[in-house]
């Protein structure tokens, strides 16, 4: 009887096991990786000349679809630095440094409506002279819905430092202007 017992008790075991392993995961890795930045690029909308963009760094990140078809994305050991200038004029510098997680959430399948958030130091520019004009740290999220004509941003969470000023962003173009 008790061997009976045992070898039952050993059955459950390895039923309970395989099904728990078995089981569909909530949300299975889909892609994942590390990534080496060197990036130039133009910004337009700040100033009223074109700015140049040019980045240098790294990223670890992994993305993800749950079993709603949602994609979530996390990019993690954030570690990038980044100059901006007039295009044409790359002897006037001003460098930003971004740290910290970041990532999006889709809230529906087709990536109309997502939440964005960013934990960290994700900009901050100092102009010698003003001293710091833009910065931002701490926690932020922010909820977008495009699903209509036009987007509509809703900050869901806005923690730490916030210095991202009409007033700042008039003090870099006059810094940075040809």
């Amino acid at each position: 009887m008790k061997k009976i017992a045992m070898i039952l008790s050993i059955f459950v075991i390895a039923a309970l096991a395989v099904l728990f392993f078995s089981a569909p995961a909530q949300a299975s890795v889909k892609d994942r990786g590390t990534e080496e930045i060197d990036d130039t690029w133009d910004a337009y909308g700040y100033c009223e000349f074109i700015l140049t963009a040019h980045q240098v760094g790294s990223l670890k990140w992994s993305g993800y679809t749950d079993d709603e078809g949602c994609y979530h994305f996390r990019i993690s050991d954030v570690n990038f630095r980044q100059e901006i200038y007039a295009q044409g004029y790359p002897d006037k510098v001003l460098k930003l440094r971004f740290q910290g997680p970041f990532g999006w959430d889709d809230l529906t399948p087709d990536g109309s409506v997502w939440i964005e958030w960013m934990k960290g130091q994700w900009q901050h520019i100092t102009i010698p002279g003003y001293g710091t004009v833009l910065g931002r740290a701490g926690n932020l999220a922010v909820k977008w819905d495009c699903s209509g004509d036009e987007c509509i941003v809703d900050t869901l969470k806005l923690v730490g430092l916030n210095m991202y000023t009409p007033e700042g962003v008039e003090a870099m173009c006059d810094y940075l202007r040809p």
